[in-house]
């Protein structure tokens, strides 16, 4: 029916991250990282290694990071890679650096 697609004709979701405990709130994707990071009202960030994407979707987050004291808003991901900022319920934006060993 017409209408029924979405923009880009992209008409299924392909892979589903299921990790939080309460509503995905903000997501940003660190494609030179391949990185899918995700904010949550459940006050944490989840970072999903997208290298090997079916992988990441079964197995889970690869890395949970606490410390806002309420819902985490939003998610953006620095150009340079490494480094991502969040925004919070608690009135706080915080910058977090990251590195990943194998």
């Amino acid at each position: 029916a017409a209408g029924t697609r979405a923009p880009g004709g992209v008409s299924k979701c392909r892979y589903t991250f299921e990790g939080h405990k309460d509503f995905v709130l903000s997501v940003a994707f660190a494609p030179q990282d391949t990185w899918l990071i995700s904010g949550s009202k459940d006050r944490s960030v989840q970072f999903w290694d997208t290298h090997n994407i079916s992988t990441a979707a079964e197995e889970g987050p690869s890395l949970i990071l606490q410390g806002h004291q309420n819902s985490v808003i939003s998610v953006a991901h620095s150009p340079a890679g490494k480094v991502f900022a969040t925004g919070s319920g608690d009135k706080r934006a915080r910058i977090w650096r990251y590195s990943y060993a194998n």
